[in-house]
């Protein structure tokens, strides 16, 4: 029987000012599989930066910590399913993160392994004194996931999806898919977490 559990989580950056450089991606890095520690390699460079780490979990796990480079990041959002088996999405920040190759780690509490995907994005042109305007969560079940918020021009919106419906969920036509792995690895469980970007404008 299909669960078609799904959750979403949505973050604003805001531009950086006086300037009002245009937030960029610098950088996109993923990771997978079944384990209570996850390490994978991201390159950090440029301005103005902003790092975002999601953690997509399908079960249970809740995430102890994450670092970059050793150093910790800060804990933005966690949007839960009340469905079990209770997939959940964690997102971590890190404010003007070193420029740097490095390593970023994931330990689950307890010890207790999971079926996950880590994606980390950094950013450029980030106002680095506020960097997030707000966050957006909602879940439900279903074939459609889909949230519907105000943009505007000064934010870029990015988006995480955990979906526990079989198959690929597919980024809206307007938005830019970024990952899309399997929870767990490839062939673990045939369910996805999932990233998309849009550039802000003046729109729902």
């Amino acid at each position: 029987r299909c669960i078609c559990a799904w959750l979403i989580t949505s973050v604003f950056c805001v531009f950086s000012e006086p300037t009002n450089a245009q937030v960029q991606v610098d950088a996109v890095s993923t990771n997978s599989g079944v384990n209570f520690f996850f390490s994978h390699t991201h390159i950090v460079s440029g301005a103005n930066r902003l790092l975002l780490v999601a953690v997509q979990i399908e079960n249970t796990g809740v995430v102890q910590s994450v670092t970059f480079d050793a150093q910790p990041l800060t804990l933005l959002s966690r949007n839960v399913h009340s469905l079990q088996p209770n997939p959940s999405i964690e997102v971590w920040q890190m404010v003007n993160p070193p420029v740097v190759t490095a390593l970023i780690q994931v330990t689950l509490a307890g010890g207790q392994a999971d079926k996950i995907v880590i994606g980390a994005v950094s950013y450029t042109g980030a106002k680095t004194s506020a960097p997030i305007d707000s966050v957006f969560t909602t879940s439900g079940t279903g074939p459609n996931p889909s949230i519907i918020i105000k943009t505007n021009f000064k934010t870029y919106l990015q988006d995480f999806l955990t979906s526990l419906s079989t198959g690929i969920p597919a980024a809206g036509p307007d938005q830019i898919s970024q990952w899309a792995l399997e929870l767990g690895g490839a062939g673990a469980t045939g369910h996805y977490g999932t990233s998309s970007f849009k550039e802000g404008q003046d729109s729902t």
